[in-house]
């Protein structure tokens, strides 16, 4: 049956999804070529989304694709709409991945070993790795050796660089960053370094383009797609010297490199292309109904106090405040509802707290810390957060008022307010 869908963030099977008859909408920010409905604002509140699809256009699904930015849109968790979210870099962001998931009905994750990270929060997680974006036409002549493209910034991965350098001190590698649709198809050899343990893109582009891929041993499912010896071969990671022998090896046996990478090649066209991954994805849409989310105004308040403080630190200082205050009142519905509150939520207030008077919005932060310590008096860090805001605005007297019904030592509790907000923010 063809659905009407909205693809957030990234152009994944949006032309894929179109033959298979479903009508798609792609939204996203940062490229306005890349999408059908371009955001100018770095955050956009979903209702002004909605506004800008085409006559007649009901959606019967969101896809929201991880960009490994903070939130591209507000208001998710108050659509009645089934809404599925893809999880790429889940190792960098998995804390807050999850609760954003929470707002979802269905959950894919692109690393196997983060699935837990997201079943407290969301109603139904499922592995969806990643997959060889493009089809590529492999070179009969193979004029590179051995090859590595990828992103060298060594304040980025500074790991990366410090490989690579120790590698090419024992073998020559063509390593530059980078395209690589023109040069894995003429390598012999992909070699491959993981940012904590990542089965990323670049494993599926080389074994794609029928080289050689040697890669590290790692988990997340690696061993599941594709299989060890016969398909790819692995090097114990970080370890530079076996990096260095299995090239040496392979580059000295001819024949053997050449069936793994072709076994390795076919394992892709038949498990792990776009269009395989297309229709997978189609499924899981067939599915989706919307389901329970027993935290989704919780895990909204943890969202929107992470963006918000995100953004409190750079220019879009408009923009944080309506994500802070987004924070607030999903805080206020979890409240509300009684819904079941995690461990340490009161991070989440503090969080809201702090970046509001970042921002200069003291009356703001007060009425949100006053109103949660009259809530939860007996609450130590609400209490702290009141006091923080206090003494940010100059309230001493009142600060020591409050200091004292906590603590039989309020001048020292005052003074080590500072470090125990640092400790406690998100």
């Amino acid at each position: 049956m063809p659905f009407n869908v909205i693809v957030f963030n990234q152009p994944w099977f949006v032309e894929e999804l179109r033959e298979l008859g479903h009508r798609v909408v792609s939204v996203g920010r940062f490229n306005p070529k890349a999408f059908d409905v371009f955001l100018d604002k770095v955050v956009t509140p979903v209702e002004d989304v909605l506004l800008q699809m085409p006559s007649g256009f009901e959606p019967d699904c969101i896809v929201y694709h991880d960009d490994s930015w903070p939130i591209a849109v507000t208001g998710l968790e108050n659509l009645q709409i089934p809404k599925i979210f893809y999880s790429v870099d889940a190792h960098h962001h998995w804390r807050w991945h999850g609760h954003f998931g929470a707002l979802f009905d269905l959950v894919l994750v692109a690393l196997k070993d983060y699935l837990v990270k997201f079943h407290p929060f969301c109603p139904q997680v499922e592995w969806f790795p990643l997959w060889a974006p493009i089809e590529m036409v492999p070179e009969k002549e193979k004029t590179i050796d051995v090859c590595f493209r990828g992103n060298l910034n060594p304040n980025l991965h500074p790991l990366r660089v410090e490989f690579f350098e120790k590698l090419q001190k024992l073998i020559t590698v063509d390593v530059k960053q980078g395209p690589y649709t023109k040069d894995f198809p003429r390598s012999k050899i992909v070699i491959n370094e993981a940012v904590k343990d990542d089965v990323n893109f670049r494993i599926f582009e080389a074994v794609a383009s029928s080289a050689l891929l040697i890669t590290p041993a790692i988990a997340n499912g690696l061993n599941e797609l594709f299989a060890p010896g016969e398909e790819l071969v692995l090097y114990e990671k970080g370890n530079v010297q076996d990096a260095c022998d299995k090239i040496k090896y392979y580059l000295e046996h001819e024949e053997e490199r050449q069936r793994i990478a072709d076994s390795g090649f076919r394992r892709v066209q038949a498990c792990h292309s776009v269009k395989k991954r297309t229709e997978q994805l189609a499924m899981f849409m067939e599915k989706i109904t919307l389901g329970q989310r027993p935290t989704q105004w919780f895990s909204a308040a943890y969202v929107y106090a992470y963006a918000g403080g995100m953004l409190a630190k750079t220019e879009e200082k408009v923009c944080a405040l309506k994500v802070l205050k987004a924070g607030i009142a999903s805080l206020g519905a979890s409240l509300q509802q009684k819904e079941q509150l995690l461990d340490n939520w009161q991070v989440v207030a503090i969080s809201l707290a702090v970046s509001m008077l970042g921002l200069g919005k003291i009356e703001e932060a007060l009425e949100l810390t006053s109103k949660l310590h009259n809530e939860f008096p007996e609450d130590e860090i609400l209490t702290i957060g009141l006091l923080n805001v206090l003494q940010k605005k100059g309230d001493m007297a009142t600060a020591e008022a409050v200091a004292q019904e906590m603590s039989s030592k309020p001048a020292e509790l005052l003074q080590a307010v500072p470090d125990l907000i640092n400790k406690l923010m998100i």
